[in-house]
């Protein structure tokens, strides 16, 4: 059955048992969102929230996460403008809170992976075209 992310998520999410935490993740989802429909999408994901711990677990492009509410010090820089590339992070949401914080960047095709080196980790250390090898 067809789905669509920024209009049913509240639905699928509600239909889960308990009240224990949700974990969602996405991998290239918002590249097939439009910006109205990321934005619903997210918006989803806090509606929910208000009742029960969500985190948003991510492999998605930078350019788009950082059009996202997720604020992380590497999203004020360069990085916020590459899309070759896969920012994995999680968006821990509860009750109005967040709690934002990056993994790693990967190739899309998950041919390398860099670790964050800190928190607050920025990735400017990382080259422009690294290699399976680094």
């Amino acid at each position: 059955m067809p789905g669509d992310a920024a209009a049913d998520t509240v639905r699928l999410l509600a239909d889960l048992p308990s009240s224990e935490p949700i974990v969602v993740f996405t991998a290239s989802l918002l590249g097939y969102l439009s910006a109205w429909s990321r934005a619903a999408f997210l918006s989803q994901l806090d509606e929910v929230a208000q009742r029960r711990p969500v985190a948003w677990a991510f492999a998605e492009t930078p350019g788009l996460v950082a059009a996202t509410s997720v604020s992380v010090p590497a999203l004020h820089g360069p990085l916020a403008k590459r899309n070759t590339v896969y920012l994995v992070g999680a968006s821990l949401r509860d009750r109005g809170r967040q709690d934002d914080g990056l993994v790693a960047l990967a190739d899309p095709y998950l041919r390398w992976v860099a670790p964050a080196r800190q928190p607050a980790d920025d990735f400017q250390w990382l080259p422009d075209e690294p290699s399976a090898a680094n």
